[in-house]
């Protein structure tokens, strides 16, 4: 009975010990995450310029977005740039997964080309924002040095085109995300039983019906995954048209998030920036329900 006091009294004081360890984290999220969200929404229904008391609106700035040309402008902007990347990055990442994950071809040094294909993932946008700037600067970057040598009147200016820039961003773009999503893909293809695989070739399906019947239902959970983390990183698209670009030529590559920078630390209108926010997240949750929707929906 004793023993049992004994070793209640340690289970206790163990309880007790682990509170203090996880006391900092609820103190930094309550801090740092849930109060700023909080705060955030409060702000969406207020008129403040950061200076000065908030003044109710209620709908007020809500209801602005939806005739707000430049807001929309943007989040067309985010879009389109968006929808190429995601079919270029997709492609890229699907090719290069099959090919290395592929018995038959038997590629050597797979690492090596898994971490090429990934370290642009891991270099900051601004380096590369920077990079891109020094190759494609008009007139005297360095890819029209190549190109033209000193026929400077053939010099191109790769980023004064509207279409051009927003296609060059998401070409920078499918570049970055591309060994990542091919990584995931892999990882799908790899846990696919070889079984499925060698009963297909038994009843004579071929590789690309082997691809679209068999490797791709089994890794759709991954695809989801894919998908969705798509969606909301690329509809946060901000530093690389940020620096690269400033969102020029005219508005052409201003994506949402720059359009939200700008009118809360630009403009000093954290009330309209708050309700832009609310409106991305609303957005982003509204698409990622209809990914889970579609992608989970049973033959």
């Amino acid at each position: 009975m004793a023993f049992k006091v004994k070793n209640n009294n340690v289970n206790e004081m163990v309880q007790r010990k682990g509170l203090y360890f996880v006391i900092p984290f609820f103190i930094l999220f309550f801090v740092f995450q849930l109060y700023p969200i909080l705060y955030t929404f409060f702000l969406s229904f207020n008129k403040f310029d950061g200076f000065s008391e908030p003044v109710f609106l209620g709908l007020g700035h809500y209801k602005r977005i939806l005739t707000d040309k430049a807001f929309l402008l943007a989040f067309t902007n985010t879009w389109r740039m968006w929808g190429v990347n995601i079919v270029l990055q997709l492609f890229f990442a699907f090719l290069f997964a099959a090919l290395l994950t592929n018995i038959r071809l038997r590629i050597k040094c797979v690492g090596f080309f898994r971490a090429v294909f990934f370290l642009p993932n891991i270099v900051t946008a601004v380096s590369l924002s920077l990079l891109f700037g020094v190759l494609l600067g008009y007139p005297n970057g360095a890819v029209n040095q190549l190109l033209y040598g000193d026929e400077t009147a053939r010099y191109i200016n790769w980023l004064g085109d509207a279409n051009r820039a927003r296609f060059i961003i998401s070409l920078i773009q499918t570049w970055v995300w591309f060994g990542s999503t091919m990584i995931i893909l892999m990882a799908g293809i790899l846990g696919v039983p070889r079984t499925f695989y060698e009963a297909a070739e038994m009843d004579g399906a071929n590789g690309v019906r082997q691809f679209f019947s068999i490797t791709m239902p089994v890794i759709k959970p991954i695809l989801l995954f894919v998908a969705v983390t798509s969606i909301v990183g690329g509809m946060q698209l901000f530093d690389i048209p940020a620096i690269l670009t400033s969102g020029g030529p005219g508005n052409a590559t201003r994506t949402t998030v720059m359009y939200i920078y700008e009118t809360g630390f630009a403009f000093d209108r954290f009330g309209y920036a708050s309700s832009l926010s609310y409106v991305l997240f609303m957005v982003l949750s509204l698409c990622s329900f209809i990914t889970f929707r579609t992608m989970n929906k049973k033959d």
